[in-house]
């Protein structure tokens, strides 16, 4: 095995891809159309399936084939009544119903809409959840996820919609940018550093037009890749110190964080974020804002291990695909860090490049000891206050 050192690996430029591997939309109005949905090709099972990296929101919805869908609900009494729309906050009269009195705890469905069809499930009590795919299904995205779906710790749900978390948008087709702009994005929060964003540049967002697409002109430290070669790196080891080290993102990125919640209190919404891989800075990020809302600590670890699931170290390694079948040769469609952790064992791979709640738990232990509480954080370091906390759940929650 080859010897490197993870602190000075972890302090350099590196970072930007390993410490902080992890979208950006154009804006146009959403329609306000009903899809058209064929109610015969419902099924009813008690019988959810298992999966790897389970999504913990109560309604979780997949895409089984192009138009086909499967929901699956949980909480909710008794027999439900499920319909759906082309936007997430459609009234009755706009949504078309699929299904009613349906007994079980999972649904599938034909939807045939252009769109993003959101579903919306109530019980005979009149409980409802809104649910819509967590990962949207782009030709070249990665990792671009949904943040709405999740109940808090008082029984609200985070608004569908709204809020996305993505890593780098440069391999996106033109199919996936109209996807996008349909959704009416209107901010993106880009937490790159300059160099990432030279290698794999948005530039649709770039060319300007109804998105603000915010960045900062910054570099981490100590880019020398020579400097790594000293100590041994075991899977425990990266994951031990990974751990160790994870809760400095919070401040080392502050400045960004702040920036994005000033948009969020702001309220000029939708709003994504990103950085390459949509995993480090972006997972942090994702867990403030899910914290700031009042979603419970073990939801918060849950929606960071979904990168698990979206994201696996072979599809981060592959490049920069778009560069590559332009013409470049594929070492070179690959930024350096790439090339680099490609060269590592597989577990040590792995290790690098998984989303281990126990990184993101580093996170909140080390807030909780620099600023006293996660309230404080909101305060002092990412100058949120108790009004804006306020302001940001009547947008956000339902």
């Amino acid at each position: 095995m080859k010897n490197w050192n993870l602190r000075s690996l972890l302090a350099s430029g590196l970072t930007a891809a390993l410490l902080f591997i992890g979208a950006g939309v154009a804006c146009a109005d959403v329609p306000r159309t009903v899809p058209v949905a064929t109610p015969a090709s419902v099924t009813a099972t008690n019988a959810p399936a298992a999966r790897a990296f389970r999504d913990v929101a109560p309604a979780t919805v997949e895409r089984t084939s192009p138009g086909h869908y499967r929901l699956h609900w949980s909480g909710l009494d008794g027999a439900v009544s499920i319909s759906v729309a082309s936007v997430p906050d459609a009234r009755a009269a706009e949504r078309q119903i699929l299904a009613r009195g349906l007994v079980g705890e999972e649904a599938a469905f034909e939807v045939n809409q252009g769109g993003r069809p959101y579903f919306h499930i109530e019980d005979r009590s009149g409980h409802s959840l809104w649910v819509a795919e967590r990962l949207l299904p782009l030709e070249g995205g990665r990792n671009f996820r949904d943040l709405g779906g999740y109940l808090t710790a008082d029984g609200r749900q985070v608004r569908w919609g709204k809020v996305f978390r993505s890593g780098a948008m440069a391999a996106l087709s033109a199919a996936d940018q109209k996807y996008l702009s349909d959704l009416g994005l209107r901010q993106v929060c880009d937490f790159r550093t300059t160099s990432e964003r030279l290698h794999e540049p948005a530039g649709w967002l770039e060319a300007g037009g109804a998105v603000n697409y915010w960045t900062r002109d910054y570099e981490m430290s100590d880019a020398d890749f020579s400097r790594l070669l000293t100590g041994d790196i075991t899977e425990a080891g990266v994951k031990t110190s990974f751990a160790r080290l994870y809760g400095n993102l919070a401040y080392e990125q502050s400045l960004a964080f702040r920036e994005m919640f000033r948009m969020l209190v702001d309220g000029d919404l939708p709003l994504a974020f990103n950085c390459t891989a949509g995993k480090d800075r972006t997972g942090v990020a994702a867990a403030l804002i899910l914290t700031a809302l009042g979603v419970p600590r073990e939801t918060v670890l849950a929606d960071y291990a979904l990168t698990n699931r979206y994201l696996t170290p072979a599809a981060f390694l592959n490049g920069n695909d778009r560069k590559a079948q332009e013409g470049g040769k594929a070492d070179e469609a690959k930024a350096p860090l790439q090339q680099m952790i490609g060269k590592l064992p597989p577990l040590v791979i792995k290790a690098m490049l998984g989303a281990e709640p126990e990184y993101l738990a580093a996170v909140f232990s080390e807030i909780e000891q620099r600023s006293g509480s996660m309230n404080n954080y909101f305060h002092e370091v990412l100058g949120v206050s108790d009004a804006d906390l306020a302001r940001l759940r009547a947008e956000l929650l339902d």
